[in-house]
This record gives C-alpha cells, sequence and structure tokens, in this order.
C-alpha cells in the first residue's frame, strides 16, 4: 500500500519569501500528494498566496507571536497525509525521487521518523557545513515541536527513526538572508533565555549568533552561562571550542588555548580542538606546536563531533599545515597539504596559496643550488662572489646566500652599524608596512627594534 505524503512549510509573508518559496517548490512539489503552507506574520502577502496557488498548495495563516514550534505545530495540524516533510522557503530538496520509496520502506518496518542530511552552508558548490535533522515523520501524533527558536521535533512516545543518504535538503540562504536571521534570532534567543533562564541551550545558541555578529565578550559570557546548565560532553566540546574562538578574535590567545584544552577534556577524540588550537599557535608563530596539532586532528575520530565538519577536516585542516610547514621550511609538504585541501574544494583561495607555496618552492630549490655551488667555492671569494651575483632578484637577499657573501666578502663593519638578518616571510614588507597594516608579529618586531637602534645612533640594515 502506497502511503500519502505531504509537505509542511512556515514562511514569513514577504515579496522576497514568495520568490524563494517558488525557488523551493520548484524542486519538489511533485514528490508530494499534498502540501501544506502556513503564512507566519501580521498579514498574508498577496505575492506569496499566488505561489502557494501556483503549485497547489493549501494555504493557512498564523499570527507570529516570536515562537517558531507553535507556527510548526499549527503548521502540522493542518496536515491530513500519512507522512509529513518539512522544509524552509530558502531550501532545496534533492533526490526528491527517492522519497517515496523510502518512506513505504520505513512504514513496513515500523519506523516513524527519518533523518536526512542537511547541507547548511555551500559555498561555490562545496558544502562546508551538513549535520543530520530529522526531516520526516509519520502523521501520527509521535513527534511535536519544541523550542521556541532552533526548534525540535521530540518523541512524545518511542519513536523508531533511521537515516536516509539519496535524499538531501539544502539550504540555498545568502548572505543578506543569513545576518537578517541573526539579528533576529538573537532577538528571541535574548527573550528565551528571560523566560526559560534554566534551559543550556538558549544560551548554546546565544554563543553562537553572537560568533556571528562579533560579540566576543557576549560569547564568552553565554558560554559561560551554557556551561554551568549543561551535562552533554560533545556540545560543552563544541561550547568551549566557541569561547577559545572568541578569545582567539580578542587577541587573547593564552585564553584561547586553555578554552581549546577545555575542550579536548571533554571529547579528547574529537579532532576539533586540536585544529581549532593549531590556528591559536599559527597567529602566535608557534609553526612547530601548530604542526604537531595538526598531526594529533589527523588521527582523531571525526564521527566524535556532533556535526559533520568536513570542510575543517578535509580543507582548513591542511591549508593551516600549509602555513606552518611554509614558515617552517618544508616546502615540498606544503605543496602537498595545499594539493589535498584543493583536491576537496578547487576554490580559489586554496589555488592562490598553492601558487605562492610553489613559488616558495621554486625559490627554495634555485637558493638550494645557489648554496651547493657557493660552498664548494668557498675558498675561491672572487669565484664565489661571482656566482652569488648571477643569482635572481628574488633569492639574492635570502639570508643563507648572504651569510655566504659576508663570509667571503671583504667587508669591514663600523662600531656603530647593526645587520638584522631575517627568516623566509610568506609576504613582501619593508620599514612601512606596519603602517599599512596587515603585518605578522615578528616583521613588527624587528621594523621596531630597527627604529629603536636608530634611536640610538646607530645604522641598522635589515636582510629580509
Amino acid at each position: 500500500m502506497q502511503r500519502s505524503i505531504g509537505l509542511c512549510m512556515i514562511v514569513k509573508p514577504t515579496d522576497d519569501e514568495a520568490i524563494k518559496l517558488d525557488n523551493c517548490l520548484s524542486s519538489c512539489a511533485n514528490y508530494f500528494d499534498e502540501i501544506y503552507i502556513t503564512q507566519a506574520g501580521p498579514k498574508p502577502n498577496k505575492k506569496v498566496s499566488e505561489v502557494i496557488n501556483k503549485h497547489r498548495g493549501t494555504e493557512s495563516f498564523f499570527e507570529w507571536v516570536d515562537d517558531f514550534s507553535a507556527a510548526r505545530n499549527f503548521n502540522f495540524d493542518q496536515a491530513t497525509t500519512d507522512w509529513i516533510v518539512w522544509l524552509d522557503a530558502d531550501d532545496v530538496l534533492t533526490g526528491g525521487q527517492s522519497l517515496r520509496e523510502n518512506i513505504d520502506l520505513a512504514t513496513e518496518h515500523k519506523v516513524c521518523g527519518l533523518y536526512m542530511l542537511y547541507h547548511y552552508k555551500v559555498t561555490n558548490g562545496v558544502v562546508e557545513d551538513k549535520h543530520w535533522k530529522l526531516q520526516a515523520i509519520q502523521n501520527n501524533n509521535a513527534f511535536t515541536w519544541r523550542g521556541l527558536i532552533h526548534e525540535d521535533l521530540l518523541p512524545q512516545r518511542p519513536a523508531p527513526s533511521a537515516k536516509i543518504k539519496d535524499v538531501v535538503r539544502v539550504h540555498t540562504a545568502d548572505e543578506e538572508d543569513s545576518e537578517a536571521s541573526l539579528l533576529r534570532n538573537i532577538k528571541m534567543l535574548e527573550k528565551a533565555a528571560e523566560l526559560e533562564p534554566e534551559e543550556p541551550r538558549h544560551f548554546f545558541y546565544q554563543a553562537r549568533c553572537y560568533l556571528g555578529t562579533g560579540e566576543w565578550q557576549k560569547v564568552i559570557e553565554s558560554v559561560r552561562r551554557y556551561l554551568e546548565l549543561s551535562n552533554w560532553k560533545s556540545e560543552r566540546a563544541d561550547a568551549w571550542n566557541m569561547a577559545g574562538e572568541a578569545y582567539l578574535r580578542s587577541g587573547m590567545y593564552d585564553e584561547a588555548l586553555q578554552a581549546h584544552n577545555d575542550a579536548i577534556l571533554e571529547e579528547p577524540d574529537a579532532p576539533d580542538a586540536y585544529i581549532y588550537k593549531a590556528r591559536v599557535y599559527i597567529k602566535k608563530e608557534e609553526y612547530e606546536n601548530a604542526l604537531t596539532m595538526l598531526e594529533i586532528a589527523e588521527q582523531r575520530d571525526k564521527t566524535k563531533s556532533p556535526l559533520k565538519r568536513d570542510m575543517l577536516y578535509k580543507h582548513d585542516l591542511y591549508l593551516m599545515a600549509s602555513v606552518a610547514q611554509m614558515h617552517t621550511g618544508k616546502f615540498e609538504h606544503a605543496v602537498t597539504s595545499i594539493d589535498r585541501a584543493i583536491a576537496y574544494t578547487k576554490t580559489e583561495r586554496s589555488k592562490v596559496t598553492k601558487e605562492l607555496a610553489d613559488m616558495m618552492w621554486e625559490n627554495e630549490q634555485k637558493t638550494l643550488r645557489y648554496m651547493r655551488t657557493c660552498t664548494e667555492l668557498i675558498e675561491e671569494p672572487e669565484k664565489c662572489l661571482a656566482v652569488l651575483n648571477t643569482a635572481p632578484a628574488d633569492i639574492q637577499d635570502d639570508p643563507r646566500l648572504l651569510r655566504i657573501r659576508f663570509s667571503v666578502e671583504k667587508r669591514t663593519w663600523d662600531k656603530d652599524e647593526v645587520a638584522i638578518f631575517c627568516g623566509n616571510s610568506l609576504e613582501d614588507w619593508d620599514g612601512n608596512s606596519v603602517k599599512q597594516g596587515g603585518i605578522g608579529g615578528s616583521e613588527t618586531a624587528v621594523i621596531e627594534i630597527a627604529k629603536r637602534l636608530v634611536t640610538q645612533g646607530k645604522k641598522v640594515t635589515v636582510f629580509n
């Protein structure tokens, strides 16, 4: 026996929402026997109503009361089909042709709910954030919506569920939509926290929203309150990592490392906190420590994280590794790391970084060739200098070649002269770079030291 399937949606009564709704229904309307759409707001919107009629949907209206669960429960009450699938207007459904087969199979096996993968963030065709979401349920009062915001379908009685991989919900909201939703959610979460001050997840979601708006102190305060209330280890680890992010953005590196250490104590087998620690070490220019953290992260169990952060595990990890490897002279390893990142994303950001690594690796090979030749000629200063003078301009100032030059070149240094030799850098810089911003900490330190020496009457030459 074939079961009937209904699509349930709550939508905002706006012209923009009508465009999104039309896009959503165009992707999936044919897979449903009935469509139930509730406009939730101060009054219905004519264009939204036109889209609902275009796709032969049943329309209802719910006066918005800052409560997503109330609106969704009202919307579900309109449905008379055997099963209900729910979506938002800024979603599309892929693989919908398999939906009916999965639902019939689930019914035969007495399964009441079906989880689908939710691709929450997609950039340039690359899925950056995805997780499982309960997306389809039997219409038998086994589930109800709970939560003013970030609402969830919760079972009212024992209700077996299963996962299906061939039907996927894809979120399509743009940055402007996301920012508007963020501000709305913050307002609602602050209200929810006042009404339910002992509900930990209000504070967890608050912290996540404040990360989006860059309110770092509020992130830390919300995490602190959440940790006082919650015992869920994996989510507590996520909360500590959010605090670490806020500390990092505030320039409080030691506090950031401690927060990520606390995340590791909560969930030692998950890779996330190790990757985040590596990012802090890169900021502190402690590149060997960063590489150690990334090596540990690679060995950890990615299933221990509550979210499927493939972008973090398969892209960001390797980009961080490439930066640390370039700074420690491991250029060949850096190219390999970037290739692994590119294999996952194909993003322009990775391509630019790879071009930089390739260039540095090529320069490294040229430098090593000149070093080898000059070392062989070290007892013949004139020939050695002649070879050094033929070196390409982009490696002439390499500190290793300069050391060879000054070891064979007959030069007398005055007592008031100071030479500062710097290691390899990922960027061009000079004494004016501090004014322009974006320069690294070590480079800034060299510039400031040089300035102070000059004020003391020294003649300073910086080789970089």
